[in-house]
């Protein structure tokens, strides 16, 4: 018989009570727009047990702290979409997926979860499942076997500085299985994936401006995650490196790490947070936030991402 949503959300809140306290904090998402405060520091973790993956099955699946938002706005009277603000967020989100039925999607901050009945389903492949109901798009992606993407679009009418318009949102939550080998890593294994990415100035950067390019990641026998994300903006159709983040930091038992990153270069500052996930580490998930703060503590630049990365 399949569980309620809600009771899946209260044993994983239950199971993840360690890594949600202490430093860091949560962005209150009540209202559609990311507050700028710190990257929340706790890593992301997995339901405790391991899941099929496969969009031929029902299944359920819950994560805490794998979760990030980010939105742009349009205003009414017409003219380019452009970057408003994102945040990563602390917190448990869950999904339940159903071949035949209703598929439900929970998040933090959502006042309620959101319900897709299967009439709603406008696209399915083996990689990738989409729905639409009103004005929310549901994504749910496993482009490799171990992790799951889950993209909830949402647009809504917002008044930005006192200008009328569309808030379109962006709710990223990551799904993983965990590592439960207990086997040392015997030689340096590399992982390669695409970020995907999304920020910019505030109230600036147009929506499609800001990529990633491929990259890979090494993980040595003692367990340190070694490589660099860059981030590029298109501006007048020349690519503008934006943001450089290299990753250096050695995993803990459970496979996880946290990075603090510094791009001095161009002002930014954050945290990098990742964990191999899959039964024989097959995957390796990343999560980022940076942004730039002037000398009045206000923040005009943040980019936020994620990677899920293959052997």
């Amino acid at each position: 018989m399949r569980r309620n949503l809600a009771y899946l959300l209260s044993v994983a809140a239950c199971g993840a009570l360690v890594a949600s306290c202490g430093g860091g904090n949560n962005d209150p998402i009540g209202s559609p727009t990311p507050t700028p405060s710190e990257t929340p520091s706790p890593t992301p973790t997995p339901t405790p047990t391991t899941s099929n993956l496969d969009f031929g099955q029902d299944f359920e699946k819950t994560t805490t702290n794998a979760n990030i938002i980010y939105a742009y706005f349009t205003p009414q009277s017409g003219g380019t979409e452009v970057f408003n603000d994102a945040s990563r967020l602390n917190g448990t989100a869950a999904v339940q997926y159903s071949v035949d039925g209703d598929t439900v999607f929970a998040f933090p901050g959502l006042s309620q979860n959101v319900t897709f009945p299967n009439g709603t389903q406008t696209g399915k492949t083996t990689t990738s499942v989409t729905y639409e109901q009103g004005d929310d798009t549901l994504t749910l992606s496993i482009p490799n076997g171990d992790v799951l993407r889950a993209t909830l679009q949402r647009s809504q009418d917002y008044t930005q500085d006192s200008i009328a318009g569309t808030l379109r949102s962006q709710r990223v939550a990551i799904f993983f299985n965990p590592v439960t080998t207990t086997t040392a890593i015997g030689s340096t294994l590399s992982y390669s994936g695409q970020p995907q990415v999304a920020g910019g100035v505030l109230g600036e950067t147009p929506s499609g401006a800001i990529s990633s390019p491929a990259i890979t990641l090494s993980v040595a026998t003692d367990g340190t995650v070694t490589g660099t994300i860059r981030i590029y903006r298109m501006t007048g159709g020349t690519q503008q490196l934006v943001a450089e983040l290299p990753i250096s930091e050695q995993v803990d038992a459970s496979g996880q790490f946290v990075e603090e990153v510094d791009d001095t270069a161009r002002g930014l500052t954050g945290r990098i947070v990742g964990a191999l996930a899959g039964a024989n580490r097959e995957e390796l998930v990343v999560l980022f936030s940076v942004s730039d703060i002037d000398d009045d503590d206000t923040i005009t630049e943040r980019y936020v991402g994620t990677l899920i990365a293959a052997r």
